[in-house]
């Protein structure tokens, strides 16, 4: 039993894990990936944030959507939009 323990959490040693990347799009200016998609490529979506993966003064679900057009091998083009409150003297809200 100890052996197949043993190998067990061995193999999960070498196990990568993968998951979907948040904002969406990828890009050179994007770190955690920084890779680019093929040319005449356009993605757009959404993610739901859940208020663990919000800084801590948000203290509420959130949401977010893009679209990412890639034109040419060189050139991609991306625009993320992340929703969030504007509560009334924080320094999100505009001056009145």
């Amino acid at each position: 039993m100890k052996k197949i323990l043993f190998v067990f959490l061995l193999c999960m040693i070498w196990q990568e894990g993968f998951s979907q990347y948040v904002y969406g799009t990828t890009g050179l200016l994007h770190m955690p990936t920084a890779d680019m998609q093929r040319d005449k490529t356009f993605l757009f979506g959404a993610s739901y944030l859940d208020v663990a993966a919000t800084p801590a003064h948000w203290n509420y679900h959130t949401f977010n959507y893009y679209i990412n057009i890639t034109i040419f091998p060189w050139l991609e083009i991306g625009y993320t939009c992340t929703l969030h409150k504007a509560e009334h003297g924080s320094t999100y809200f505009p001056p009145s």
